[in-house]
């Protein structure tokens, strides 16, 4: 038996009310039409809902994108800003604090260095005024010519006899002629090597000094040689104070000065007339009343002497030195002697100088 065939139904076709059917069934299919439309309208709604969201989160994002950025490049500007800041006033701070610490340390050398300056100057009077007590007996006599059979103490004998000094061989500790280091040294200077008298007490030296004084022009036809050149007698002078005679020396030779001369050691130099004659314990003492830019000449050649300028001694000690007497000053006793450098006009450098040892 063949079953009815029914007609085919499309998607919206409603089922024909069949008036057979029971009333609950009626609600319960519309209930459900209902739903479904709603639930297509609620769909619908939350798509674009979603939609919304979708563009407001994209806004938000573009937005905060946009802020942060702007935030950040305050940040890195403030952050450039403070760094240069901080940098420069660092580098205040440091150039502030790095000059004072030159300028600190500069005049704590500059202190050290003045210090050092009076130290070694004072040491080196101290050194001077040691060797002065050790020659302040010596005599150098210079100008008198080598012997065959030299005999210094028969030269020495001559003079103090034609400068009528009651004086003989037992006043004398020693005599002897400086002999020149170099063995090159030409012939000359060995002819005419200086004489060095050690007498045996200060009066001895300063009575035949005084005499000396008094004569003027000792020369050799006096001793017994055929000419007539002048014999030089001079006391025995540190290496520190044969360098102020010199310059001494080359200051009268130019005008300079009036006069000069030593006496226990120690140079006096009057710069005119009835002035009185000022000791002088340093040459720096003697360049500061030589007129600016003196020169004097050197086994080197001439040169500035104000370029070489030593140390002065401190002021503390040199006002001390001028109220105190020196320990070898015997001028109290002297017998009255004349105070011209005619007298002293000699090469007493070449007597003492390095080149020369003190043998006999």
């Amino acid at each position: 038996m063949t079953k009815p065939k029914h007609p085919k139904r499309g998607f919206n076709d409603v089922d024909p009310v069949d008036d057979t059917k029971e009333p609950q069934d009626l609600d319960l299919k519309s209930l459900m039409l209902s739903l479904s439309a709603k639930m297509d309208t609620l769909g619908t709604t939350l798509s674009n809902v979603d939609s919304r969201l979708n563009t407001k989160m994209e806004q938000l994002e573009s937005s905060m994108s946009t802020m942060i950025k702007g935030v950040q490049l305050e940040m890195e500007n403030r952050l450039t800003s403070f760094t240069a800041d901080v940098n420069q006033r660092f580098s205040a701070v440091e150039s502030s604090t790095i000059l004072k610490c030159d300028e600190a340390m500069q005049k704590a050398s500059n202190e050290l260095s003045s210090r050092f300056d009076d130290m070694r100057a004072l040491l080196e009077w101290r050194i001077d005024k040691l060797e002065r007590l050790s020659m302040d007996k010596e005599l150098i006599i210079s100008g008198v010519p080598v012997e065959q059979n030299d005999n210094p103490f028969g030269v020495l004998g001559d003079i103090c006899s034609v400068l009528k000094c009651n004086l003989s061989d037992r006043d004398f500790v020693s005599a002897y002629r400086l002999r020149p280091k170099n063995s090159n040294s030409n012939t000359r200077s060995i002819r005419s090597a200086p004489i060095v008298v050690k007498a045996c007490g200060v009066w001895v030296k300063d009575e035949l000094m005084s005499a000396y004084l008094k004569k003027r022009n000792l020369n050799l036809k006096d001793i017994g040689f055929q000419t007539a050149s002048r014999i030089y007698i001079n006391e025995s002078l540190t290496k520190a104070n044969r360098e102020i005679f010199n310059l001494a020396a080359e200051a009268k030779k130019d005008g300079h000065i009036l006069k000069y001369f030593s006496r226990n050691g120690l140079i006096h130099v009057q710069r005119v007339a009835n002035a009185k004659p000022v000791m002088i314990h340093h040459i720096s003492e003697l360049i500061q009343i030589l007129p600016l830019g003196f020169d004097r000449a050197s086994s080197s050649g001439s040169r500035r002497i104000r370029n070489h300028t030593p140390a002065p001694l401190p002021m503390n000690h040199h006002n001390q030195l001028k109220d105190t007497p020196d320990m070898n000053d015997n001028t109290a006793a002297l017998p009255t002697m004349p105070t011209t450098s005619d007298s002293m006009d000699t090469n007493h450098g070449d007597a003492g100088d390095s080149t020369l040892s003190m043998t006999k």
